[in-house]
């Protein structure tokens, strides 16, 4: 990432910046709004806009675009309409006369706004009706810097200067749980700065079990992420984000979900992967406090500071291209020995024979592989050391190679679990369309399948006809040749499995959860299938994709996996192989 453009033209302070898809607007302490084309960032004629009597704490796009949201110190919440040749005022909402207007923000479907005040109170607006629904204390005792709605907008999450998060129900403004102590006041008293949510972590906005990803900034040097759930309507913590050295002023998600970027007091960004939860870079660049940064839906990053500056970051996709390419070097080797293919009993369908899985390697095995195939020998005694078999390579963690293993080169971190993701893509079902197929037809041996994998085939066949419940068949894992009673394993209410832990494609529970270019999570043997087949679009949108990286999603599987000891008892009943 290379610093590409440095606007210097506000006067004070600047506060906070936004993108749309046209338009990048900042607003500063010298009581303006300033708009750029995001085609060349030159301002627009009309710009700066001069209707402000006081400074201009925060600015906000629409989902859409179409609207451009101001919060003054004069309590006023502006609506903007925007153009190349000029900005028309929608909507002035007054909040308060006798404070300050912190933030605002749009429900997703943009027929909201939320703003909150100085003073510690919220506001619900109609923008249609261009009028205040409700207004409630909210945080009595502390400022309101953080104010937005969940994806499903059902519900507005808002933080105050004292570190409290809170719940609010959209229809009746009431508190659906008990307050969440999440940031400590720091130096500076301001508690939490900011609440944002991941745009692609959840698979639907309507189920009842639906989940979502949220990400807090906080005056304790914190970046902290929680899911949100809908079954609770409340937060469960999830992760500590631990790199900046002063207070986090804000933070915000890339569009595609794959990246957060945080500015701090101490003049950083930093850049995380919300899905290891760890630090992916920091930049310096400005000479003091940075205020606010802002993903574009392209290729950009901004960030505002006190320094009066406005930097426009250009992305490097250099790393991405480097991460294919490790791909196909950790996986030539494996290509090149691959068995001839096998032809299924019908004569239609040729699949290539599994190799033994990495996950009955030795520790000795890993070993090798770490010296032959990821080229960092320096670590092989470590592993060994620590009793690293292919079972635990399998589970390995960004975190437990820095921490537990003590690698302290992030670039080597991510080698190695670029390496694992690719042993992963090399399992056993590789590219086998489950949908398409009878369990008759599948040569278990041959595909070296355990009772687990029969299972998952049961599911897909269940999935694709709901009818299906009992098969029986005949193969190795059966050494006394009896029928095998495999049972739909899906449960008695489909609707009891959050939403989000389905694969989009096969409507299965996820195992290996990955992440397209596409936002969406699938998993992964789903996904390497529907690449097989030829696809070069989006199995959901049916968009072109950019390319055909795949990320872990380690949070979103950790979920999947506690999910599924809790409900351990239920699965014994739903799968039984020997009995009657």
């Amino acid at each position: 990432m290379l610093s590409y453009q440095v606007i210097q033209n506000h006067t004070k302070e600047v506060n906070c910046c936004t993108f749309s898809e046209d338009y990048f607007a900042t607003c500063s302490g010298d009581k303006t709004v300033r708009v750029y084309s995001t085609s060349n960032f030159q301002e627009l004629p009309y710009s700066p806009i001069n209707v402000f009597k006081y400074g201009v704490n925060f600015v906000v796009f629409n989902t859409t675009g179409s609207l451009l949201a101001t919060a003054c110190s004069d309590g006023k919440a502006h609506l903007f309409c925007l153009s190349d040749s000029d900005a028309q005022i929608v909507a002035v909402f007054r909040h308060t006369d006798v404070s300050t207007a912190q933030v605002c923000s749009f429900s997703n479907k943009s027929n909201y706004l939320v703003t909150g005040s100085a003073d510690g109170s919220i506001a619900l607006w109609n923008i249609e009706k261009k009028k205040q629904l409700r207004e409630i204390s909210g945080h009595s005792e502390g400022n309101v810097y953080a104010a937005t709605f969940t994806p499903c907008d059902c519900y507005i999450v808002s933080g105050s200067g004292l570190g409290d998060i809170r719940v609010w129900n959209v229809k009746t403004m009431q508190a659906t749980c008990s307050p969440i102590q999440a940031h400590a006041a720091g130096v500076s008293s301001c508690g939490v700065s900011c609440i944002t949510f991941s745009p692609t972590f959840h698979s639907s906005l309507t189920s009842e079990t639906r989940c979502f990803l949220m990400a807090s900034s906080g005056h304790d040097n914190k970046v902290k992420l929680w899911i949100f759930s809908n079954e609770t309507k409340s937060l469960r913590f999830l992760q500590e984000l631990k790199g900046h050295d002063g207070p986090v002023s804000f933070c915000c998600f890339s569009s595609n979900g794959n990246h957060l970027a945080s500015s701090s007091f101490d003049s950083s960004i930093i850049i995380w992967n919300p899905i290891l939860c760890e630090q992916e870079m920091k930049l310096d660049g400005h000479g003091t406090i940075v205020t606010s940064v802002a993903y574009s839906k392209t290729n950009y990053l901004a960030s505002t500071s006190y320094d009066k500056k406005v930097i426009i970051w250009k992305l490097n996709n250099g790393t991405e291209e480097q991460v294919v390419d490790d791909a196909v070097l950790y996986s030539s080797k494996a290509a090149s020995e691959a068995p001839p293919p096998i032809t299924m009993p019908d004569g239609t369908e040729e699949l290539t024979q599994a190799q033994p899985s990495y996950q009955d390697w030795s520790c000795e095995q890993v070993a090798s592989w770490l010296n032959d195939e990821v080229k960092l020998s320096q670590y092989a005694d470590i592993f060994k050391e620590n009793d690293i078999d292919g079972r635990e390579l399998d589970g390995l963690a960004a975190e437990i190679l820095q921490k537990d293993l003590g690698i302290a080169s992030l670039g080597h971190r991510n080698k190695i679990m670029r390496a694992i993701k690719s042993l992963q893509s090399q399992a056993p079902l590789k590219g086998l369309d489950l949908r398409n197929l009878n369990l008759k037809d599948i040569n278990l041996k041959a595909l070296n399948l355990d009772p687990h994998a029969v299972a998952g085939v049961v599911q897909s066949l269940a999935a694709k006809n709901s009818s299906v419940a009992t098969t029986t068949t005949q193969d190795s894992l059966n050494p006394s040749n009896t029928p095998v009673k495999v049972t739909d394993v899906r449960p008695a209410n489909e609707g009891e499995v959050p939403d989000q832990y389905l694969c989009p494609i096969s409507r299965d529970i996820m195992s290996n959860p990955v992440i397209a270019a596409d936002g969406f999570t699938y998993e992964r043997r789903m996904i390497e299938a529907w690449f097989l087949k030829g696809n070069v679009t989006s199995p959901l949108s049916n968009k072109q994709l950019t390319n055909k990286k795949l990320t872990p999603n380690q949070t979103l599987r950790s979920l999947i996996e506690e999910f599924r000891e809790k409900r351990q008892s239920k699965v014994q009943e739903w799968v039984s192989f020997g009995g009657s």
